[in-house]
């Protein structure tokens, strides 16, 4: 925040820095810039030898820092104030509803991360006609999709997985091939996970269930604070699975088997 005050004040003036401290849990260190240097400053130091970096700095990394640098300013910025036009289209029959930012009034924010403004839609009325220039078709499910840090703060606020094991279950559905994560970092079920999730659901649903996984967790727990016998807890479970009609056909079969072998040894 003090970084952001400095620069904003400099740049802007003092009334434009609202300094917000941004906290959902956790204790991971953000990404954020340690000086108030935007990528314009940042690269005539690196001309001028002003700044010693032991590493080539390319294009791409001047890219990524411009953008980590404008959104952690931004989010110390006043709000901005917008004009938007809410539209309902008539497209062969079937009516659509589309909202752009016709016009900024007071900028905030946007004065580091400038909004695109559609401002000829204030002087549409009802009943105009508007020619389509460009069409583009697109398939999919309507389920959104997941990026990793969603799925995380999902299992966080549903009380699945701990902490440390976060990241271990989104790399291991990734490397099951249960998802795949798209170029925009979007996690997208594969036909094998689906297959894998409908079978798990329809014969074990009561095993695999988020209340059965949170009850899991919890048993987890009390076994490490020394409130539960892990003994006991592995027998409540060994005495579950034994219950499941495959489960129990096999013992039965093994079971025969070795009272014929026992007989045909006599």
């Amino acid at each position: 925040m003090r970084v952001a005050r400095e620069y904003v004040e400099a740049r802007f003036g003092i009334t434009e820095f609202i300094g917000r401290q941004w906290s959902s849990g956790g204790a991971h260190e953000c990404i954020r810039p340690t000086r108030p240097l935007d990528v314009e400053s940042l690269r005539a130091m690196l001309n001028n030898g002003d700044l010693r970096i032991f590493f080539k700095i390319s294009d791409v990394h001047l890219k990524v820092y411009d953008l980590v640098f404008r959104r952690f300013i931004a989010s110390q910025m006043r709000p901005a104030k917008v004009v938007k036009a809410s539209l309902l289209l008539d497209i062969g029959g079937r009516l659509v509803e589309v909202t752009h930012v016709a016009e900024v009034l007071e900028p905030g924010f946007t004065r580091v991360l400038p909004l695109r403004c559609h401002k000829p839609l204030l002087s549409l009325k009802e009943g105009d006609v508007l020619r389509l220039k460009n069409v583009r078709v697109w398939r999919g499910s309507l389920d959104p999709l997941f990026k990793e840090g969603d799925l995380v703060r999902m299992m966080r606020e549903r009380g699945l997985g701990r902490p440390s094991t976060y990241a271990r279950i989104v790399r291991g559905l990734i490397d099951h091939g249960y998802v795949i994560r798209s170029k925009r970092g979007y996690l997208v079920p594969s036909k094998l996970g689906v297959q894998v999730y409908q079978y798990l659901t329809k014969w074990y649903g009561h095993l695999v269930s988020e209340e059965r996984t949170r009850s899991l967790e919890l048993m987890m727990r009390r076994v490490e604070c020394g409130e539960l016998s892990y003994s006991l807890a592995l027998s409540e479970l060994y005495r579950e699975i034994l219950e499941l009609p495959e489960v129990e056909e096999t013992v039965k079969s093994i079971v025969v088997a070795e009272k014929l072998k026992a007989v045909s040894e006599a």
